[in-house]
């Protein structure tokens, strides 16, 4: 699995964990905001 495979995995599993256990509703607009921001700053998220 590649490392960008990996850390969006991780975030939407976030997302599932947020709206089945808590029952907060990330909107997809932001949903996929956050996604892409993610994807965007890997590099310097795992320095």
């Amino acid at each position: 699995m590649k490392l960008e495979d990996l850390a969006y995995a991780i975030a939407q599993k976030v997302f599932w964990e947020l709206e089945h256990t808590h029952h907060f509703v990330v909107p997809e607009a932001v949903r996929k905001e956050i996604l892409a921001a993610v994807r965007a700053q890997l590099h310097s998220l795992i320095k």
